[in-house]
């Protein structure tokens, strides 16, 4: 959660930073001062609310989804967990990065503080319920002894409704992708960040379910709670909900589709190690590129 917060605490200090000697008429009806400070104050609630006591010998009796959710309670991945931090920082940081390859003008600073204002607002109603409903995460009911000493030693173990990472970066696709839509006129590009932008999202949530972080309804709600943050939180700025296209609708069933099945296949260890050191996949590093005419990823993995 930490690292999530510091990640939205700098983009919203580098729109405020572009749009601070800037008038305060725009189309995207941002004001640096008003919308500065509630995005602020949304991280320093999050921070708050972390400090609130929980249960650590509180159990579930059953689980939201069933048998569904059940089977989850047998995963255990430090890769996967690695990778899932490194996709949803991918996923955060690709529109800062596409806005800085196209030129970074005091319009694209007041998209950056009102993206950044929307990742805060994702990040502070996720805490609240997730202090609210202290739900253990799967790992802790696990029956290898090397996992249960690990699980016990976890500060985060018991706040597992609903994911965080699926939350902010299905907020972060939705809001990024809606703000670069509505200040490009290439049909392709939209589509293009669209689909990349979900598909990073849904794949980071499929590996907070392999790695044994989250059951399958706490990454269900989180994606459907980001979504609705990232779509709100423009639209009350600019007055009406963005209405994608054709293409961009395709374009999102796709990438949700392509991200889902990649992080579902992609080969993981099965055996058990808390320190993450098994399987033939030792790292891997995802990141936003930026190049002269846009912007894409680089994939870089060690064997």
């Amino acid at each position: 959660m930490r690292r999530l917060i510091s990640i939205a605490a700098f983009i919203i200090l580098v729109g405020s930073a572009r749009i601070s000697t800037a008038q305060n008429n725009s189309d995207y009806g941002v004001d640096w001062q008003t919308d500065g400070v509630i995005a602020a104050g949304a991280l320093a609630g999050t921070f708050f609310m972390m400090l609130v006591p929980v249960d650590n010998e509180n159990r579930w009796d059953s689980e939201l989804l069933g048998p569904l959710d059940e089977r989850t309670k047998d995963n255990f991945s430090r890769n996967a967990a690695h990778i899932s931090d490194g996709l949803i920082t991918t996923t955060v940081l690709a529109p800062l990065v596409l806005e800085a390859a196209r030129g970074f003008d005091e319009e694209a600073g007041r998209r950056t503080l009102l993206y950044g204002e929307t990742l805060a607002t994702s990040l502070f109603a996720n805490s609240i319920v997730k202090y609210a409903v202290q739900r253990p995460r799967p790992y802790v009911y696990h029956t290898d002894p090397n996992v249960k000493a690990w699980a016990a030693k976890q500060s985060d173990a018991q706040v597992s409704f609903y994911s965080g990472h699926a939350s902010m970066s299905f907020s972060a696709a939705t809001a990024g992708s809606i703000l670069f839509s509505l200040s490009s006129e290439s049909d392709g590009a939209k589509a293009a960040v669209w689909g990349t932008e979900l598909a990073l999202a849904s794949a980071t949530s499929v590996m907070r379910v392999r790695a044994g972080k989250h059951f399958t309804s706490d990454v269900l709600v989180g994606a459907l709670a980001g979504t609705a943050i990232g779509v709100l939180v423009p639209a009350l700025h600019t007055g009406s909900i963005y209405r994608p296209s054709a293409l961009e609708w395709g374009a999102m069933v796709g990438g949700i589709g392509v991200g889902t099945l990649v992080a579902k296949v992609f080969p993981l260890s099965d055996q058990v190690d808390p320190l993450g050191k098994v399987g033939r996949l030792q790292s891997l590093k995802l990141a936003p590129l930026a190049t002269a005419h846009g912007g894409g990823l680089s994939l870089a993995a060690k064997f």
